[in-house]
């Protein structure tokens, strides 16, 4: 296998001919590192609910860096209503240190993205 294919589907596609397929060539690496990584993620967010129950799970989910372009939980595109979950409606939970430690862990971006990029221009 030489090459792939992804196919982004618009949130508001109504059709799989709204999807945009972008290939490049094949490398299992990005893949394997964003399956790892949303390993991690649901293995943290069991742990501290287990340890400290759903609400500080979901505080320290709010303390999770969100995308720069847009949000899903803030209203960023033009017809979005608002946030999911009003700011004032937000329990105030204390996240405790030792679950905000583990945030670094969770790269936002694949480490190697220069790479990718370049197959993708």
């Amino acid at each position: 296998m030489e090459h792939m294919c992804i196919y982004f589907l618009p949130r508001n596609g109504l059709t799989l001919a709204d999807a945009l397929p972008v290939q490049m060539r094949f490398d299992p690496k990005p893949g394997m590192w964003a399956l790892t990584r949303a390993q991690l993620l649901v293995t943290f967010m069991d742990l501290i609910e287990q340890s400290d129950g759903a609400d500080v799970r979901d505080a320290w989910i709010r303390t999770l860096p969100k995308s720069t372009g847009h949000c899903f939980d803030c209203g960023t595109w033009a017809n979005d209503r608002g946030p999911v979950i009003p700011e004032t409606a937000k329990p105030r939970t204390e996240v405790p240190e030792r679950w905000t430690r583990l945030t670094p862990l969770l790269e936002a971006r694949y480490p190697h993205s220069e790479n990718t990029e370049q197959h993708n221009s």
